[in-house]
């Protein structure tokens, strides 16, 4: 860490893909959750549990269900999660999916579109760090700015939260586990019955909150409902 700032990750990990017998157990309880669960979130890391058939099989098996999947891909599986409720990527992501540099609303704009053309998905949610998010719905035309919200959060590891204070575009402190951060309360949100817009609104104050904490962190429901107050003042 240097100045709030992290600069440097190592990690140490194994990258090949499952055995087939794992895999095939895996999936079979996967599929077997599915009949119990109102959406499924899938990141994935490129580490060796998602496979292009495990992908395959399990949207496959979601959209019989009629369960929404929500999706943060990578980059070696591009055509894998056709048909996803929403897909969550980074601005570098989508620049690196469209093979341009998205360097201005323009182009954003653009990116997004050609986004859900090639994923064939509800909707694409582009994370753009300090300029917020961008949202894109099939269903309507444009897209919807939500502009970056980070607060800074005091806590212990057993005592109890608060919002120390509010600010827009604040410097980041660590941004470890914003992006799953996004995926997962969007998910939520949207399967409680909440419109794309208002869950991205959602997902972004809850990634503010875990900005400001140092380390892989997640945000509470206390926490979360702080954050919206503060922003009510």
């Amino acid at each position: 860490m240097a100045r709030h700032q992290q600069v440097v990750r190592v990690d140490h990990e194994r990258r090949e893909p499952l055995r087939a017998e794992i895999q095939e157990k895996l999936l079979r309880l996967l599929l077997t959750a599915l009949k119990k669960v109102d959406a499924l979130v899938l990141s994935d890391y490129d580490k060796g549990l998602i496979t292009d058939d495990f992908a395959d099989r399990v949207l496959s098996a979601a959209h019989q269900l009629h369960v929404p999947v929500f999706v943060k891909p990578k980059t070696s599986r591009l055509y894998a999660y056709r048909g996803a409720r929403a897909i969550v990527c980074n601005a570098k992501e989508a620049g690196f999916y469209v093979t341009r540099s998205l360097a201005d609303e323009k182009s954003v704009e653009e990116a997004g579109r050609a986004l859900l053309a090639h994923f064939g998905c509800g909707a694409v949610v582009i994370t753009r760090g300090e300029k917020g998010m961008s949202v894109f719905e099939e269903s309507r035309p444009g897209h919807l700015h939500v502009p970056a919200t980070s607060f800074e959060v005091t806590y212990a590891r057993v005592g109890q939260p608060g919002i120390e204070r509010g600010a827009s575009g604040r410097q980041v402190f660590d941004v470890t586990g914003a992006g799953d951060t996004v995926l997962s309360v969007l998910a939520l949100a949207a399967a409680a019955g909440a419109p794309l817009a208002e869950a991205a609104m959602l997902a972004n104050t809850a990634a503010g909150v875990v900005v400001g904490k140092l380390g892989t962190a997640s945000v509470s429901p206390q926490e979360l409902h702080h954050a919206l107050e503060d922003i009510r003042r």
